[in-house]
């Protein structure tokens, strides 16, 4: 076998990942966010013990176990094994410890975006395949900035309510018709980022609306839509709304979508634990419609490959870096 059949070391593995793994990146850019992550996730580790041992204020609201989340978190992602399909020209992320707390992990934020970018993606190609008739928008929902998290997010969550309770209206009685009745189906998640003028919760969405009905929105007057007054009466104190045609690959739409519920580079380490105390526990992605019954993995690590010989690579996590322990050949 040929050293272009079957590579044996990590520089000769920059080719493509799974089309159904989780990032197109090459396998050393794939390294270098992992450990980008794993550097994050360290500061946070390091925010709750101070906490725990009484040298920083735990947040207000919410209850964290402390002495458990340190210890799942801090064994996270500490090895990553890799299969290298090089007949094929994919490498899958095969094994990983995973502690599934997204919203303080950033290595498991990324894993589990890359798994609702793929289910809902399969969902979206069958959506088209059956329903030409259909076209996709990506759709922002903001809230006016507040310093009370609690009731922020809280105000966000009941407006969606509202949306979704106007949509059944008029579909069972005909009252009650707002832009938002004109929505087929869509998925949507909680976003969460923090600026001067306090927590800005958001919501970003992949709505499809049948080519027939245009959504009123001008985004050179977005106040005089009524896209945005439809969300003002909804809100009652916010009428910042955006949508726009998701023209190119459609990936990058549910990309937007499904990034991390909290912007780790952006908040501080307290912020951040503020949020998950808050934030645990509740659902911060949904469908309806055409988008619904849709089953994102619980487990984190992608699928392996039958009857395909791979090179398994395995990453350990020393220092402040991810460092090449060991490779195997392994035939179909």
């Amino acid at each position: 076998m040929t050293d272009k059949e079957k590579p044996l070391c990590s520089e000769a593995l920059a080719g493509k990942t799974a089309n159904k793994g989780s990032e197109s990146l090459s396998l050393h850019e794939r390294i270098d966010k992992y450990t980008i992550a794993k550097r994050r996730q360290g500061v946070i580790l390091n925010h709750l013990r101070d906490i725990s041992s009484g040298n920083a204020k735990p947040p207000k609201v919410g209850l964290i176990d402390y002495q458990k989340v340190i210890s799942n978190v801090g064994d996270c992602f500490n090895y990553l094994v890799f299969h290298n399909y090089y007949q094929i020209d994919e490498t899958r992320l095969i094994r990983a410890t995973s502690c599934k707390k997204h919203l303080l992990c950033a290595p498991c934020a990324i894993r589990r975006a890359a798994k609702s970018v793929r289910a809902y993606l399969d969902k979206f190609k069958e959506i088209i395949a059956s329903q030409s008739d259909l076209e996709p928008y990506l759709l922002t929902l903001t809230v006016k900035n507040g310093k009370d998290l609690p009731e922020r997010f809280t105000h966000l969550q009941n407006s969606m309510k509202s949306i979704l309770k106007s949509r059944r209206n008029y579909a069972s009685r005909g009252n009650g018709f707002n832009e938002f009745c004109k929505i087929d189906g869509a998925v949507y998640s909680y976003e969460l980022t923090h600026s001067d003028h306090g927590w800005h919760p958001h919501i970003h969405m992949v709505v499809m609306v049948p080519k027939s009905e245009k959504v009123d929105f001008d985004p050179l007057s977005p106040k005089s839509s009524k896209l945005s007054k439809d969300w003002k009466n909804i809100t009652g104190d916010s009428f910042i709304v955006d949508i726009r045609p998701i023209t190119g690959d459609p990936v990058e739409g549910f990309i937007e979508v499904f990034k991390y519920a909290l912007k780790f580079s952006e908040l501080t380490p307290a912020q951040t634990v503020e949020a998950y105390a808050f934030l645990q526990g509740k659902r911060l992605q949904g469908s309806f419609g055409s988008f619904r019954g849709v089953e994102v993995p619980e487990n984190l690590n992608e699928d392996s490959l039958e009857d395909e010989p791979y090179i398994e690579l395995i990453y350990k996590y020393i220092g402040q870096n991810f460092t090449l322990d060991s490779t195997k050949h392994v035939e179909a």
